[in-house]
């Protein structure tokens, strides 16, 4: 937990204002055979649609993060804690429709972390790793300001160096749009 809230300083001075300005905040929760995952997100959205249809809109933004990856196993080599703060612009189509707006989203982005061997899991070969997620949601209530959704993320230095085991897991998230 102490590395979760470390990260989550990091990120958050590291963001500086701009953090007050998010456009949103989301808690996540996620978990994969050998981790579970905790951390907050920042998003920021295009005040105007890449695209608009009859139905639906195409709106891309960026989201900052900052996770705390934890093992799941007792085995005795790497750390126990991962703290990872990350940015990931993303892409998002919506379908609004009075209160409600599910969604689908993909994103690309880059993540630091404080270790790169998780006890009992992958070792990462590097601090920088890249990320990415793809996910489905639905966003609700009064001006659609709550937002309930899951995603499946990967992380990766992408053979920059070995060994590159990666992480991937299943997340929830739970925001609020300001």
């Amino acid at each position: 937990m102490g590395a979760f809230v470390a990260g989550a300083i990091v990120a958050g001075l590291t963001l500086g204002a701009g953090a007050a300005q998010a456009d949103s905040i989301a808690l996540i929760g996620g978990a994969s055979l050998e981790t579970s995952v905790t951390g907050v997100a920042w998003a920021w959205r295009a005040p105007d649609a890449l695209s608009e249809w009859s139905t639906s809109r195409l709106v891309w933004g960026i989201e900052a993060d900052a996770m705390n990856i934890h093992s799941r196993r007792g085995r005795p080599l790497g750390a126990a804690d991962i703290a990872a703060i990350g940015a990931t612009p993303n892409l998002r189509v919506e379908w609004p429709q009075q209160n409600v707006a599910p969604y689908a989203e993909v994103g690309l982005g880059a993540h630091l972390l404080s270790a790169t061997q998780l006890r009992g899991g992958p070792s990462l070969g590097t601090a920088f790793q890249f990320g990415e997620w793809l996910g489905a949601g639905l966003r609700f209530g009064a001006g659609r300001a709550l937002e309930l959704g899951l995603r499946i993320e990967h992380l990766s230095n992408a053979d920059i160096k070995q060994p590159n085991d990666g992480l991937t897991f299943v997340g929830a998230r739970f925001g609020w749009w300001f």
